[in-house]
C-alpha cells in the first residue's frame, strides 16, 4: 500500500524542469522593469524635456496609480479564473511596452493620461501573475525557496535596469529609456514560452491545497464575502495611508532635480525601486 508515491491530488516536493524554472526566473529579472513602467522618470522628462507645467505632471502620475488601486482586486481575479496566465502576463507586458513608446512619441496631455490609465491597469495584472505562475509550478512545499529565488533575480533585474536606463539617459539620450523598457517588455514576452505549460497545475495556483484532480478543490470566495473581512479592510486602509504619504515623493524630488540640476536626474532618480 505504501508505494512511496504522493496521494492522488497530493503535492509533490519534487521541482519542475530547469527550463520550466529557468522561464521563470528569466519573468522576474526582465518584468522588475517592465512591472514600474516609466515610473518617477516620467515626471522628470515630462518636466525637463517637455516643459510640462506641475499640474499636469500631477494629473498624469495620478491617473496610473488610479487605476493599478482600482485594478488591484479585478486583476487578481482575473488571474484565478483563466488558465492562460503565460498568454496573461505576456500581454501585459508587451501593453506597458506599448504604452512607454506611445508617451515618448507622442507626449501630449490625452495621450499621457490615457496610456497611464493602461499602465495601471496592465500593471496590476503582473504581481498576482507571477506569484500564480510561482505557486502552480512548485506547489506551497518549495513555495518559500522560490519566492526568495524570485526576489534575487527580480532585484539583478532592477539593477541591471537601473544601470542600462542612467548609462542609457546620460550618454545617449532621455528617449532611450522608453525603449529600454520596452526592449525588456518584449523579452518577457518571448521568456514566457520557456514555461511549460503542463508544468503549471492551476488548481494551486489558486490557492489549493491538492493538486487538480484531487480532493479538497479550491473555492473562490464571492466579493461580498471577502468585503467582510475586518483584517482585509485594515490592510487596505493602511496601504492607502501609506501611498497618501510616501507615494509622490520621489516624482516631486524629480521634477525638483530636473528644473534645478538638468542632467543629473536620469541617474539620481532611476532607482532600483522607482
Amino acid at each position: 500500500m505504501s508505494s512511496g508515491e504522493p496521494a492522488a491530488g497530493c503535492e509533490s516536493a519534487k521541482p519542475p524542469p530547469g527550463r520550466t524554472l529557468r522561464g521563470l526566473d528569466g519573468l522576474n529579472f526582465l518584468m522588475a522593469d517592465v512591472q514600474g513602467g516609466l515610473g518617477s522618470f516620467l515626471s522628470v522628462y515630462l518636466r525637463g524635456t517637455q516643459q510640462w507645467g506641475a499640474a499636469n505632471i500631477g494629473l498624469v502620475m495620478a491617473a496610473s496609480g488610479i487605476a493599478a488601486a482600482l485594478c488591484q482586486i479585478p486583476a487578481g481575479m482575473l488571474v484565478d479564473a483563466v488558465r492562460a496566465k503565460r498568454m496573461l502576463i505576456a500581454i501585459s507586458g508587451l501593453t506597458m511596452g506599448a504604452g512607454c513608446l506611445l508617451v515618448a512619441l507622442f507626449p501630449r496631455l490625452p495621450t499621457a493620461l490615457a496610456v497611464q490609465v493602461t499602465l495601471g491597469a496592465a500593471s496590476a495584472v503582473i504581481p498576482p501573475c507571477v506569484a500564480a505562475l510561482s505557486l502552480g509550478i512548485v506547489g506551497h512545499r518549495l513555495l518559500p525557496a522560490q519566492v526568495s529565488r524570485n526576489a534575487s533575480f527580480n532585484h539583478a533585474g532592477n539593477f541591471t535596469a537601473a544601470v542600462l536606463a542612467g548609462a542609457l539617459g546620460q550618454y545617449v539620450g532621455f528617449i532611450w529609456l522608453f525603449y529600454l523598457i520596452c526592449g525588456f517588455a518584449v523579452a518577457s514576452a518571448c521568456v514566457v514560452l520557456f514555461i511549460q505549460p503542463k508544468e503549471i497545475d492551476h488548481e494551486l495556483a489558486r490557492g489549493s491545497e491538492s493538486r487538480a484532480g484531487g480532493e479538497g478543490q479550491h473555492r473562490p470566495i464571492a466579493l461580498s464575502e471577502l468585503w467582510k473581512k475586518r483584517d482585509l479592510k485594515v490592510f487596505i486602509v493602511s496601504v492607502i495611508l501609506f501611498h497618501i504619504g510616501n507615494a509622490a515623493m520621489l516624482p516631486l524630488a524629480g521634477e525638483v532635480i530636473a528644473k534645478v540640476h538638468p542632467g543629473t536626474d536620469v541617474i539620481a532618480l532611476r532607482s532600483p525601486h522607482s
